[in-house]
């Protein structure tokens, strides 16, 4: 009977004996030896250690700074060591961890700023490219142009700066760069700015107030609301400053243009005439149009 008794307490303190070993949840292995999955798209630090908690049982202890860290991570590992996993976020996340039983202690450390090199390319909603846009970096006045190409080139002081990205008659837009080096930007215009926005006779779009000079404007229905020989003859009477004159009553004799009365600095008081992008010096070119 003794035996028996004696038998019954070992097989009871066997048993005890193996429950620390199964306590820590669905693993049964240290925290550096465990190999997780996981699938996140911009999550937050403390997501991404909520879903570790939640499938592995790997508790997370950290502090305030964690939790107000605003910025995002996409994270897509399959069975890999967790601590591959934390060395890749502490590296973006700008943290340090230790490991104590079944703990992962976080601590926040100070951001580095890090140059970096911007390329990208602005273009309007038909994918032309939008020349003299402006890029600044927000916060700063570093900034720069895009070229003929729309293309354009800026370093700033930081991998996770934000640019701010501006052209007359269309709306700014404000890109965060998080590391990526290369922007394909799409603007959109501003609708109810288009009536103080001037196409120039070379093409490029200028706001009303910041040309030098006046603007004369002409629509289709006032052009043809008398039928005329040629354009010219159209535009007779209708833009202020303009002045259109025939050189008589024969139809093929010349038409002169003066703008603002027949003066000169340079002895040619013909004006510049732009068709389709292209100056022309000659305004009898008009005749025929």
């Amino acid at each position: 009977m003794k035996f028996k008794n004696y038998l019954t307490k070992l097989f009871i303190l066997l048993i005890i004996s193996l429950v620390p070993i199964t306590s820590f949840g669905k693993n049964e292995k240290k925290i550096t030896e465990l190999k997780i999955s996981i699938k996140l798209e911009n999550a937050k630090l403390t997501a991404i250690f909520s879903k570790l908690k939640n499938e592995y049982d790997i508790n997370f202890s950290y502090g305030q700074k964690i939790i107000e860290d605003p910025s995002t991570y996409s994270v897509n590992y399959q069975n890999i060591l967790l601590t591959n996993l934390l060395n890749d976020l502490a590296s973006k996340g700008h943290f340090k961890y230790e490991v104590d039983e079944t703990t992962v202690l976080v601590k926040k450390t100070k951001k580095l700023n890090v140059q970096q090199t911007t390329i990208g390319t602005i273009t309007d909603r038909s994918g032309l490219p939008l020349i003299g846009a402006t890029i600044i970096e927000k916060g700063t006045l570093n900034g720069t142009t895009s070229d003929f190409d729309g293309k354009f080139s800026i370093t700033t002081s930081s991998s996770n700066a934000i640019l701010i990205i501006s052209f007359i008659g269309y709306q700014n837009q404000e890109i965060s760069i998080n590391g990526q080096n290369n922007f394909n930007i799409t603007l959109q215009e501003k609708v109810a700015d288009l009536s103080e926005v001037v196409i120039t006779a070379l093409g490029m779009k200028r706001e009303k107030k910041a040309l030098g000079y006046s603007v004369g404007e002409i629509n289709d229905e006032k052009l043809n609301l008398v039928p005329q020989e040629n354009v010219l003859g159209g535009l007779s009477s209708k833009i202020s400053g303009l002045d259109i004159r025939r050189g008589g009553n024969d139809l093929n004799n010349e038409t002169y243009v003066y703008i603002r009365g027949k003066t000169s600095l340079t002895g040619n008081d013909q004006p510049l005439v732009v068709i389709d992008g292209s100056p022309v010096g000659d305004t009898n070119v008009m005749g025929g149009y």
